[in-house]
């Protein structure tokens, strides 16, 4: 019996310490991972002190390890509090003022306990420990009662809150610590306290083992603190070695009992218990180190081979780049193996070759005529090759040993080593690490070498571009040259074309005017046909000249006050004969409270001359009427023909440089398609927007406005 219940005791104080232990390496910043490690090592030491003290004869020794228990006790009640308060979220929430008072709160108990506050006396009758209460007794309850109850009702708040897996999580974590906590504080406080029973006090490692599996099933089955595979791991490595090792302490007390009739007091059956188990679990640790010691004094070149693959493996494939890959696997090789010299060589086209090697001149004779000892399939060990060229040619370069790097497709580079350092041939672990490794390297190389050759793809795609960007921004400055060579000769004709012009048209006005004399019937038609021909040339003109000076950006405004009511009488007075030639109204409703607007007054009126222009000119009966109102701090003036109406999807091209709507009725009256371009350029630098609205069939209207005079 007392064999069991030693195995019980250790069980329970190995399960708390290590799952305590595995929970903290696993995430150390988490509030909620700390708080258990202290609560579970507090547990552990609960179980051990506990047990110390029920296998006292002395009545002192049994006082003074009760004492150290209901400590502990006090320990186990503040973590678990601290536990509850961080649980499932992993944040220390807990205000330090709180924390402090509650601290505080624990340790001043200690005092009371160790001077004989809580318990009076300890008496051992027949293995039985007899526990008189003090006046510090419901000092004690209550500490118990506020930090375990405290842990529960904030766990309880937690449970109602939650949903889904962390429910789960929040409700096995409850009921492992509720059985815990509910079978001590009834087994060893109220059973002792209150009863004087003290039969189940022994039996508390159980109830820490059943919680010890609530919680590792919580971290199995729903994944508790994410420690799920890592702990199954642990456990079933830790597991397997605890029952080893309690399996041979359990043999050496038995067959110490039967054969030589020994029987061992219970804490020297834990003793014994408890050593073969800490010889079981460090043994792992002992032979790595003993390995690692023999192999230095004793077996200088041995290696693991899986460690050696591995660090290999992981050394190459952590780069992309040929030539870093290829020194590093060289390096490796070499500080595994020992060779005297070794060498990758990677064959490329033209018989050309990549060699890296150590030393530098190793292989660095290899020309096309030896390319015949590369062909091989198969890994060549010269100890093993019969007489040949291939061999003789491997003892004069001092290679010992030739490995073809193949991936499924290809062989696409060769191993060579050289003569080992001890002198020892190459041994079936060297092979075996060769061939294994020379695959990877395989697909390794594959892999750089692609990298490779798309780096050289982009670099040659980018010296392209840039070839080709420097041409056309080249091309681009001499169509900036020419560009500004055909504004200034547009500028320069333009200016040489409209004093001509303005000349004419003085002339035909003052004739039509009657001041050279009478004139026939017949010379006025032809006179003002001229007339307005001349007109639409200036207008031509003058558009030629302000777009010249919007390309250049030289536009320019003198802004002052204008009334638009006389401006656009005196623009409509130049119209009336075009308009009265083609049998349309000319209607401008003026408004006397109109107020002034700032504008440029000269743009102003060659917007609306535009505007005016386009109306007759696209109106074949009815009129064009203007009209001026106010909205805001704004004058808006619109124009409105009787036209044939333009489709809403030409709209945005009305405003464009050299574009017109192409219609059947345009086509025949033409134009260059800036007017109304310059118009939307004079009015935006006028602060002013410009639009239309427009219907098929019943005409247009084009609004501009212009800031309000203030």
């Amino acid at each position: 019996m007392d064999i069991i219940v030693s195995f019980i005791v250790v069980l329970a104080f190995l399960a708390n310490s290590i799952l305590g232990v595995f929970i903290l390496i696993k995430n150390p910043r988490s509030a909620t991972n700390r708080m258990f490690f202290y609560f579970s090592l507090s547990v552990a030491l609960y179980i051990a002190t506990n047990e110390i003290a029920n296998n006292q004869i002395d009545n002192n020794m049994a006082f003074f390890w009760v004492k150290i228990v209901m400590t502990i006790a006090l320990l186990i009640n503040f973590f678990f509090a601290l536990f509850m308060i961080t649980f499932p979220n992993a944040r220390d929430v807990i205000p330090f003022t709180w924390k402090f008072l509650l601290f505080l709160f624990t340790i001043c108990l200690f005092p009371l306990i160790l001077t004989n506050g809580v318990f009076s006396s300890v008496q051992v009758i027949d293995g039985k420990i007899q526990i008189t209460p003090s006046y510090g007794m419901p000092l004690f309850l209550l500490h118990t009662i506020c930090f375990l109850g405290g842990g529960f009702f904030v766990l309880i708040r937690k449970l109602r809150r939650s949903n889904g897996i962390q429910k789960k999580q929040i409700w096995t974590v409850f009921w492992g610590a509720f059985f815990m906590f509910f079978a001590i504080l009834l087994t060893n406080v109220f059973f002792v306290i209150f009863l004087n029973i003290t039969s189940f006090v022994r039996l508390l490692p159980i109830y820490t083992l059943v919680f010890v599996g609530f919680t590792s099933y919580a971290i199995v089955r729903h994944k508790l603190l994410d420690l799920h595979i890592f702990l199954l791991r642990a456990f079933t490595y830790v597991f397997m070695l605890i029952l080893i090792a309690l399996f041979y302490a359990f043999v050496v007390v038995l067959i110490g009992k039967i054969l030589f009739g020994v029987s061992l007091r219970p804490e020297e059956q834990v003793l014994i218990i408890a050593f073969i188990v800490f010889i079981s679990l460090s043994f792992q640790w002992i032979k790595k180190r003993v390995q690692k010691l023999t192999a230095r004094l004793l077996f200088k070149d041995t290696y693991d081979i899986d460690d050696a693959i591995a660090h290999i493996t992981k050394s190459i494939t952590s780069t992309i780049v040929l030539d870093d890959l290829s020194h590093r696997l060289i390096e490796e090789l070499s500080s595994v193996l020992k060779p005297s010299s070794s060498a990758l060589v990677i064959p490329e086209k033209n018989h050309y070759f990549r060699i890296f090697a150590v030393p530098k001149h190793f292989m660095s004779s290899l020309k096309k005529e030896d390319c015949e000892c590369l062909h091989t399939e198969s890994l060549i060990l010269f100890d093993e090759l019969e007489e040949s060229d291939t061999k003789e040619y491997m003892r004069q370069h001092g290679i010992r040993l030739i490995a073809p790097c193949k991936t499924r497709d290809e062989c696409v580079a060769y191993l060579f080593l050289g003569i080992k350092q001890s002198g020892e041939s190459y041994m079936n672990q060297d092979i075996a690490l060769i061939e294994i490794v020379s695959h990877e390297a395989a697909v390794a190389i594959r892999n750089a070498q692609s990298y490779e050759a798309i780096k050289k793809f982009n670099e040659n795609l980018q010296r392209e571009i840039e070839k080709a960007t420097k041409e056309l921004k080249e091309t681009n400055n001499r169509l900036q040259e020419l560009i500004k060579l055909k504004d200034e000769f547009v500028s320069v004709a333009a200016h040489e074309l409209r004093t001509p012009m303005a000349a004419i048209k003085g002339s035909i006005s003052t004739i039509l005017e009657g001041y050279a004399g009478s004139i026939s019937d017949e010379a006025r038609d032809f006179l003002t046909a001229a007339y307005n021909e001349n007109d639409r040339l200036i207008r031509i003109v003058n558009n030629l000249l302000n777009t010249s000076k919007i390309d250049s950006g030289t536009l320019s405004f003198t802004i002052s006050r204008i009334n638009l009511n006389i401006l656009i009488a005196d623009v409509l007075r130049n119209f009336e004969f075009g308009a009265n030639e083609k049998h349309l109204r000319l209607h401008f409703e003026s408004s006397e409270n109109l107020p002034l607007v700032f504008g440029d007054d000269d743009k102003v009126r060659e917007v609306l001359v535009n505007l005016v222009g386009n109306a007759i000119k696209f109106t074949s009966k009815g009129g064009v009427t203007i009209r001026c109102f106010v909205d805001g701090k704004y004058v808006v003036t619109s124009v409105s023909d009787t036209g044939t109406g333009i489709h809403k999807e030409h709209f945005d091209l009305l405003f464009k440089k050299y574009s017109q709507v192409r219609t059947d009725y345009t086509k025949t009256i033409g134009g260059t398609g800036l007017g109304l371009y310059i118009c939307k350029k004079i009015i935006e630098g006028l602060e002013g927007e410009i639009w239309l609205e427009s219907e098929i069939g019943k005409g247009s209207t084009f609004y501009f406005t212009l800031p309000i005079a203030t």
